[in-house]
């Protein structure tokens, strides 16, 4: 609190619904504030989306790149929108191999489950998909 009162941090309380300006799109079904927090950090759009179904529309409408989807049975979503042949669904764990599998797949939307997802964990999915691997000056990551 006393670092917060020093250095004037304004604390807001809630989710946004949507962040403007990034170069990446999390669609989120249900709720996943960790995702949507490491998502604006990394200055990503957020949208929300009902079920896989919509989760699906919404990223086959959309043909910004790269697109993850959490929330929801990962495999439906991959399911639904790879049904759509000018776009590429890929499941994802936090085994998977990013570089790998964008090199062989190159997927353009990426799905994965909100349980057991660390912050970190999806900040460094979000900056390995948009190519931005480094942190600000100064700051030192845990790997």
């Amino acid at each position: 609190h006393d670092y917060i009162r020093r250095n004037g941090v304004t604390i807001i309380n809630g989710t946004p619904s949507t962040v403007t300006s990034g170069s990446g799109l999390l669609i989120v079904i249900g709720n996943s504030n960790s995702a949507v927090s490491a998502a604006s950090t990394a200055q990503w759009q957020v949208i929300k989306a009902g079920c896989e179904f919509d989760a699906a529309r919404k990223a086959t409408k959309k043909h910004s790149s790269p697109i993850v989807c959490t929330g929801g049975e990962p495999s439906v979503t991959a399911c639904l929108v790879n049904r759509n042949a000018d776009i590429r669904a890929a499941v994802v764990t936090q085994n998977t191999d990013i570089k790998l599998l964008t090199s062989v797949m190159n997927p353009q939307v990426f799905c994965l489950d909100s349980s057991g997802w660390t912050f970190a964990a999806l900040l460094r999915l979000f900056r390995t998909l948009t190519n931005v691997g480094s942190a600000p000056a100064g700051w030192r990551e845990l790997t």
